[in-house]
């Protein structure tokens, strides 16, 4: 799956965060975010303040942290490290501005999108391994206010259905989880007690369960899925 990086640029400073799957849809997905950002914030001045208040990601998470940040978190992978709790910020400037961070990295190779907040403007480039820079798609935001098929559902409506469906998610996730750990003890307790049999049951009825706990993983979307470019459009 292509990768690539997005960012945004505000004065001599440029924050990039890498885009680990589906970075060809990079254009497609952020030229319509910015126009649903330009529709809350009215202007490109407010909109630069609320990105300028996006923090780096410089020190270890703590627990507020996590907890702020768990809509976007991938619980797949183990939930130490900013790379994990901000997975589901890549490809969409709206999760950036609602998590309040940034995984700011460096060697940025692949399909590129910079919004530009000092020219006004995005820029769509592709960047090899040796640095040679092939231009794709440029344009003002003053433009993108103009396109035509643009999103019909503002920033809040995006943001509140986006969270109604990770509560489900979460719901079911923590059912799961509890689950799991109450057939662990089970199996703990029966291979105590030299029960094969019950250990073998337990052990049937956990892969039931991590079985069910795969397909709740495969089947979350966020908002900005590749399925639906995207969420952001009424069918």
């Amino acid at each position: 799956m292509p990768q690539g990086f997005f960012g945004y640029t505000i004065g001599k400073k440029k924050y990039i965060m890498r885009v680990q799957q589906d970075a060809d849809l990079l254009w497609q997905i952020l030229v319509r975010e910015i126009y649903v950002l330009m529709c809350h914030y009215k202007t490109k001045e407010e909109l630069e303040k609320a990105f300028d208040k996006i923090k780096t990601t410089k020190n270890k998470p703590k627990q507020s942290d996590i907890e702020k940040c768990k809509i976007f978190t991938d619980f797949t992978l183990p939930l130490n490290d900013w790379s994990s709790i901000l997975r589901y910020s890549q490809l969409s400037y709206i999760n950036l501005l609602e998590s309040g961070y940034i995984l700011n990295e460096k060697n940025d190779i692949g399909e590129i999108f910079m919004l530009d907040f000092n020219k006004g403007s995005v820029r769509h480039y592709r960047k090899d391994i040796e640095g040679k820079i092939k231009e794709i798609d440029s344009v003002t935001i003053k433009e993108i206010m103009e396109f035509d098929d643009m999103p019909i559902k503002s920033y809040t409506e995006i943001v509140t259905e986006m969270s109604e469906k990770f509560q489900e998610y979460y719901k079911n996730y923590i059912r799961i989880e509890e689950e799991i750990n109450k057939l662990l003890k089970l199996k703990t307790d029966a291979r105590r007690q030299g029960a094969i049999n019950i250990e073998l049951k337990v052990n049937n009825l956990l892969d039931d369960m991590n079985n069910e706990k795969m397909k709740l993983n495969l089947s979350r979307r966020v908002f900005y899925n590749r399925l639906k470019a995207l969420d952001l459009i009424e069918d």
